[in-house]
């Protein structure tokens, strides 16, 4: 994801979650995403957003960050998504992700 749209719902992904010592597909991690604005500060409605496993695949969780969240971003500005999965996987993922409205270039 390299870009989160304005005032749409968006999916995150974390595809493959493997454990750190086996390298098995992990299917019962917990995964949660949050995303920051530029200053650090959580953007109300998308914290601790859970990711579920898709079942019958290799590791593969998805979780959705509602539009509602989204509505009050600026156009342009550089956001973070943070995803944790702790568990039986464990890891953590820090993006830059630009908002921008449906369409732009």
């Amino acid at each position: 994801m390299d870009r989160i749209l304005i005032g749409e719902d968006n999916v995150v992904e974390w595809l493959r979650l493997r454990n750190n010592v086996t390298e098995e597909y992990v299917t019962t991690a917990t995964v949660r995403a949050t995303l920051k604005d530029s200053a650090g500060a959580n953007v109300a409605g998308a914290v601790a957003v859970a990711l579920r496993y898709v079942a019958d695949s290799d590791g593969d969780y998805q979780g959705t960050i509602s539009a509602a969240a989204t509505s009050g971003m600026t156009d342009g500005a550089t956001y973070y998504l943070e995803v944790t999965a702790t568990g039986d996987g464990t890891g953590f993922r820090h993006m830059a992700v630009i908002a921008a409205y449906h369409g732009a270039q």
